[in-house]
Order: structure tokens, then C-alpha cells, then sequence
């Protein structure tokens, strides 16, 4: 997961910042229905700058994690309501996503 704060003159990041994942398109579906999102494989660190207002875009390339046909499309965005890891889930952050 990247994120890429946005800049005010000056060069200070303000609060938002935005994340942008990659994950198959069925791991963005589910995310997208439980209204949380993975990422990370299981480094906590980087998750722990999530913040509520940051908006996160995901790209799949493929359907499956190891198969199906290519998708190479972005497809979910959302605005995180919640901001949390939980342990063993790598990360789970509540959010509005489609």
C-alpha cells in the first residue's frame, strides 16, 4: 500500500492523505462488502498512518489472487470512517467504498 499526502504550499502534508492498495477483485469485494479493507500482508507499521477522512482507491489486476482473468482496473474507493488494525487481520479500517 502507497500513500500520498497532499501538499500545502510550503510543503506541509495536510491531515488526508490518500492510499492506494492492490488486491485481487475479489478481495476488494469482499472488503467492499464487510466495509473494511486489507492490505499490507501483515506489516502493521505503514496502517498505523491510516486516518479517518484518508481516501483509499484500489486496483485489481486479476479476478482471483493467482487466476482468473486479467481486470487490470481500479475498483474500489472510499473514504475511511474509522481508523484501526486488528491483529491477525493485517488491517481492518471501516469506510464507504464503490
Amino acid at each position: 500500500m502507497t500513500a500520498h499526502a497532499s501538499q500545502e504550499a510550503g510543503g506541509r502534508d495536510v491531515a488526508k492523505r490518500h492510499w492506494v492498495g492492490v488486491a485481487s477483485h475479489e478481495h476488494v469485494r469482499r472488503a467492499v462488502e464487510g466495509g473494511f479493507f486489507q492490505a499490507n500482508h501483515g506489516k502493521e507499521a505503514p496502517l498505523k498512518r491510516v486516518a479517518r477522512g484518508g481516501r483509499v482507491l484500489f486496483y485489481s489486476p486479476r479476478e482471483g489472487m493467482r487466476s482468473g482473468k486479467a481486470v487490470n482496473a481500479f475498483t474500489a474507493i472510499g473514504t475511511v470512517a474509522d481508523a484501526g488494525t486488528t491483529p491477525g487481520d493485517w488491517c481492518c479500517v471501516a469506510g464507504s467504498s464503490k
